[in-house]
């Protein structure tokens, strides 16, 4: 009996010292947990501490826009504004390999002396073969400063301005009835690209471009276009070719990119320029607006295009 009764009592100090144990193991558990749950708290709260801080930190910056090529916003100097963004809309690497973007009818055009580029007579065949209203008025403004391009300079400037057509038939092949706000003008393949930009499908460039202005859909070999992604960036090709980053934009422009006035206007306001309208008695010189860029960087919203102001009758 007192063996059995000293059993019984061994084997309740021995159940007592594990329940105790679970209740220790189980206390222990549950700090770990609150623990955890304090760390993720407190976690949390220096996230968002973070972030009301990084909020404020940035209120009225300008915010990054797609659309516009990559830019330096600070800079003073207007030729310092863009050279990166030219650089991923037209690599070095393409700009000098890809052999499609060569034309030798326009590579003779650029050996002319500055006296023939800007004979009135001639400007039906610059049109016909540089084939957009922005490549002759980047041309021509180049021409008026009477810069004479160097020969080592022919082929890569060819290259430009090749691309730059391409980029105007790419933007001129959206439906008429769209205008530049909008997004959803088509879906296109690599082949609709090509063929819209009137370039070979194993175009570098037209590879290129299509990575750049259309996005990915839920469709594999489909991309959506991005128009006014594409008119911010041909602008800023078109101010690159010329010698001072000012344009003369021509009225034909209008026609040629299915734009009004007033849409054509705002994109190069989008892009940091500043527009002035020619007076009224120089419309007849088919000039629509000087464009011309200012550095540093001003959002579209601080930027409008000036009428000059008429002289008081006395």
């Amino acid at each position: 009996m007192i063996g059995k009764s000293h059993q019984a009592v061994e084997g309740k100090e021995l159940f007592g010292t594990a329940k105790a144990k679970r209740k220790i193991a189980l206390n222990s558990e549950r700090q770990e947990i609150g623990g955890r749950i304090d760390d993720s708290h407190n976690l949390m709260s220096t996230l968002r501490s973070r972030a009301k801080e990084k909020l404020k930190s940035t209120q009225g910056q300008p915010q990054l826009d797609r659309d516009l090529p990559e830019h330096d916003a600070e800079t003073g100097d207007t030729k310092k504004m863009y050279p990166r963004g030219l650089e991923l809309m037209l690599p070095t690497s393409i700009s000098i390999g890809d052999s499609s973007l060569d034309d030798l009818q326009m590579a003779a055009i650029l050996r002319r002396t500055p006296e023939e580029l800007l004979d009135e007579n001639k400007r039906p065949e610059l049109l016909k073969i540089f084939g957009s209203q922005s490549a002759v008025a980047a041309l021509l403004a180049g021409a008026k400063t009477g810069a004479v391009t160097a020969e080592s300079e022919i082929s890569r400037l060819t290259r430009k301005f090749v691309a730059l057509r391409a980029m105007v038939n790419l933007y001129m092949s959206r439906l008429p009835e769209c205008r530049a706000g909008d997004r959803a003008y088509f879906k296109a393949t690599l082949k609709d690209v090509a063929l819209k930009m009137r370039l070979s499908e194993a175009s570098t460039f037209v590879r290129h471009c299509f990575s750049d202005f259309f996005e990915p859909t839920g469709e594999a070999s489909k991309r959506q276009f991005q128009p006014k992604r594409l008119l911010c960036h041909l602008i800023v090709l078109s101010l690159h070719l010329t010698p001072t980053w000012a344009l003369e934009v021509p009225f034909f422009a209008l026609r040629e990119l299915k734009l009004d006035d007033l849409s054509l206007r705002d994109g190069f306001e989008h892009v940091g320029c500043m527009c002035v309208r020619p007076p009224r008695r120089n419309i007849a010189n088919r000039i629509l607006m000087k464009a011309s860029l200012r550095a540093p960087y001003s959002s579209v919203k601080k930027r409008h295009c000036h009428q000059p102001r008429k002289r008081q009758r006395r």
